[in-house]
């Protein structure tokens, strides 16, 4: 038997890659969508919550918009590629070449052009199915770790699992039978197209097109106008299907005119976003048209503090004021900040107390978010308790609206080079939260002038231009402090005269590129996520408390409280670390490319453990809460799922009686790191039992 020499099955691949090419842009986003869900953990997480129970039972029209999302991904995958293999654009020099070479050997000729004509047809059709067929796999792998625990037993994943195999199998079958059900039904020819004229003259492939490309644009659209309720509505795993969908459609479309016209169509789309970065700039941070009023001082602040506590509670010898360093981490950061701030709020056995106490919340990133949804309910609640009530606030989908606006309209933008204001994403993300509470519509600093006082706002983000900090404040920390505060730069001055609502204030503290833009000030600064300077907020925090050594006040203690986000990792064993070590000794791949990003990170994470051990050093006893890696995914990103939602609310008090069930099931490693309640009561304990 002659064997194909090496040259020669490079050959066959060369030539059938130069065949498969139009269906490039559909092959990637084989590969994107499954790993997007599968090896990322917010994307991981989304699957998670699709299936879960919670409180109210699993959300079906999320299921809903999930699979329409699926079956819309699987036709586009198809019908694009389908249709680009079906168009003849002209002689493929490689391919030809080859086909003259086998001109003498019919045998081999006929095997390499029934080979082509098997990928030609089948290539697709693998194409809109298989990646259904991983995320089965992936809610399969859900329904295995949900058999562990006995909290996930409702969970409907192998449900899931189920209809994304069946609608596999069911388009496949589909893309089988159409071509014969078309020729029975409609007496559709099968050809290929030459130009343009060819297609219109096919009625049949032009409704094909339409039916594709009219819902990729009516949502492009739809998700200019409403993207909030349209995201949360349905959901971030049918918005980012369909979103992929879409994209399909135009990465089609650019391959198609690059290959009928031979231009070098995705290089012009390239130096179109190159060439329009310099003057598309649509991320200025949002404004209200009304003045900004002065704010009292950082030292006026604390003298109303000061008083309030020498008149409310007359009976403490040393008043014990604290002030929370909250770390970032998106909307995990938000919900566990939030929390477990109105889980010590419902403690105090005096109510009101602990934030009568809590003199400034330094927030970064989602800290910030759970540092204003505390105020809010506090504002809200006088009465309290409120610890129920953050759940309903931001135990929503904020994803959904940012990811839709992102990879529709806000991706549109960076192609063309004026600037559009309306296809800013980084409104349907401050929408969210809107829509979350309508106070975070409202400007920044009105949310305390009413008769309560509330704790101070710090919210730090970080000048692009400088990498200086920016803190977003409720109270003016510049007058006179400005020594105080080094490197750091003031945000509300930073707008001039006009006034921003809260959820701006918070979203200038949590603009973590790429999901959320960086913003443009009036002056042309630009303001990104306060992690980048500070992830964990203490150097705000210990600034703040350099202003009160000022006043010299015998009877005030400082109390600083950090709140951890990012989950504690299990220790490793000696055999995972001798791994590390080696994977460390060995040169990174893409070394010189990737060099500087992992620094920066890195960075980053060292910069917040520095700066959380400069406060453990300067103030003994720093209460830490620290959320511990059970098993549950808790995603860094913009939505959570009831399980993760679950997971914290368990982890913030898990001594409670109501949490000794879940808590006697954990292992003894955990229980011994699970100590959120003993750092709950020692903070407790320091507030007058009576008024």
């Amino acid at each position: 038997m002659n064997l194909p020499t090496l040259p020669k099955i490079w050959d066959w691949i060369v030539s059938f890659g130069e065949t498969l090419a139009p269906a490039r842009i559909s092959m990637i986003l084989a590969v994107v969508m499954p790993y997007l869900f599968l090896r990322v953990d917010q994307g991981f997480d989304i699957l998670c919550a699709l299936g879960d129970p919670g409180h109210q039972g699993p959300c079906w029209g999320w299921i809903a918009w999930f699979y329409a999302g699926v079956v819309f991904f699987g036709l586009m995958n198809w019908y694009g590629p389908r249709f680009l293999l079906n168009c003849d654009f002209g002689p493929k020099p490689h391919n030809e070449r080859l086909k003259r070479g086998l001109a003498g050997k019919q045998k081999s000729l006929g095997r390499f052009e029934t080979w082509e004509r098997h990928l030609c047809v089948h290539v697709p059709r693998i194409l809109g199915t298989l990646p259904i067929c991983l995320l089965g796999m992936g809610f399969l792998y859900i329904w295995h770790l949900n058999a562990k625990d006995a909290r996930r037993a409702e969970s409907i994943h192998f449900g899931l699992a189920i209809g994304c195999f069946a609608t596999a199998a069911l388009l496949y079958i589909g893309f089988i039978l159409r071509r014969s059900m078309l020729n029975r039904w409609l007496k559709a020819k099968n050809s290929r197209y030459r130009s343009l004229r060819e297609v219109k003259n096919d009625g049949w492939a032009l409704l094909g097109l339409g039916l594709f490309a009219v819902p990729a644009i009516f949502l492009g659209v739809a998700f200019t106008r409403i993207p909030v309720p349209l995201g949360q509505g349905m959901g971030s795993g049918g918005v980012l299907l369909i979103s992929l969908a879409s994209w399909s459609c135009y990465g089609g479309l650019a391959i198609y005119l690059g290959s009928r016209y031979r231009l070098p169509t995705l290089g012009i789309l390239a130096l179109m976003v190159v060439g329009s970065s310099f003057s598309n700039d649509n991320h200025e941070v949002r404004s209200l048209p009304e003045s900004e009023p002065p704010r009292e001082t950082l030292v006026q602040s604390l003298v109303q503090w000061h008083s309030l506590m020498v008149q409310r509670y007359p009976k403490e010898t040393s008043h014990p004021m604290f002030v929370v360093a909250s770390e970032g981490g998106g909307v995990r950061a938000g919900y566990w900040t939030a929390l477990v701030l109105a889980t010590l709020e419902d403690g105090a056995k005096v109510p009101g107390s602990f934030s009568d106490h809590l003199f400034a919340i330094s927030g970064v990133s989602g800290g910030s978010l759970g540092a204003a949804a505390f105020d809010v309910l506090l504002a809200e609640n006088p009465q309290g308790p409120i610890a129920a009530k953050v759940r309903p606030m931001l135990g929503r989908d904020f994803l959904g609206p940012l990811a839709g606006k992102m990879f529709l309209p806000d991706l549109a933008q960076r192609f063309l080079p004026w600037p559009f204001e309306g296809l800013d994403r980084a409104e349907a993300l401050e929408g969210g939260w809107e829509r979350a509470d309508g106070r975070f519509a409202k400007p920044f600093t009105e949310l305390f002038a009413g008769d309560r006082r509330l704790p101070a706002l710090f919210l730090n983000g970080t000048e692009m231009e400088s990498g200086s900090r920016i803190i977003t404040s409720s109270v003016d920390w510049q007058a006179s402090n400005r020594n105080q505060f080094t490197n750091a730069l003031d945000g509300v001055a930073y707008m001039g005269p006009r006034r921003i609502r809260l959820s701006t204030a918070v979203h200038a503290s949590a603009r973590f590129t790429y999901f959320s833009p960086a913003g443009r000030y009036p002056g042309g600064t630009h303001v990104v996520d306060g992690g980048y300077f500070d992830n964990s907020g203490g150097e705000t925090a210990r600034d703040i408390l350099k202003v009160l050594s000022l006043q010299h006040w015998a009877d005030v203690k400082p109390v600083i409280i950090v709140i951890q986000n990012g989950p504690e990792e299990p220790p490793l064993t000696d055999a995972e670390q001798e791994k590390v070590a080696a994977a460390r000794a060995r040169q990174h791949e893409a070394h010189e490319l990737l060099a500087p990003i992992e620094t920066m990170l890195n960075v980053r994470t060292a910069h917040s453990d520095l700066a959380r051990g400069e406060l453990e050093e300067g103030y003994s006893n720093v209460p830490t809460f620290e959320l511990v890696v059970r098993g549950t995914v808790l995603p860094l990103g913009w939505t959570l799922s009831p399980g993760a939602i679950e997971d914290m609310e368990f982890q913030v008090d898990p001594w409670s009686p109501n949490n000794k069930e879940t808590y006697d099931g954990c292992t003894p490693d955990d229980q011994k790191k699970l100590m959120n309640s003993e750092v709950k009561a020692s903070i407790l304990a320091k507030l007058s039992q009576s008024p």
